[in-house]
């Protein structure tokens, strides 16, 4: 992934931004010390991490994307205990104050389904949430 960025974005200072879902997920712990997001080879996400910048802005609380409490419960990681972050936004060449906003999304449950029992449910469009961030581009 690192080389396509490499060969795809230019001369080396051109900046550079990734939308990924990639199955690497760091662990993240509220202030409480509870585990908020599950580790997944946290070690990918570190050397993707040593090279890309996270373009999330500072005032995101970080959150699962792939949770155990999604609409149907789904995680790739056997041991979760809360899920894990999979979609990522990753650039080169901006700033942390450039990332004006982060949210996720796809989290409204607007699609009926049936349920087990033939009921009539909603769920979100996808089995795991989105990721977005506002990014500025300055020349």
């Amino acid at each position: 992934m690192l080389e396509f960025v490499d060969e795809h974005s230019g001369e080396p200072d051109t900046r550079a931004v990734l939308a990924a879902s990639v199955y690497t997920s760091p662990e993240v712990r509220g202030a409480d010390g509870e585990v908020v997001v599950d580790p997944m080879y946290p070690e990918y996400y570190e050397a993707i991490t040593d090279e890309l910048d996270p373009l999330v802005a500072a005032d995101y609380t970080p959150a699962c994307n792939v949770c155990l409490t999604n609409p149907g419960g789904v995680t790739f990681a056997s041991d979760a205990t809360v899920g894990n972050w999979f979609a990522h936004l990753l650039g080169r060449g901006f700033r942390p104050r450039d990332v004006l906003s982060t949210e996720q999304t796809f989290t409204e449950r607007v699609v009926p389904v049936m349920d087990l029992e033939g009921e009539s449910v909603l769920i979100p469009v996808s089995q795991h949430y989105g990721l977005r961030s506002t990014v500025r581009v300055a020349q």
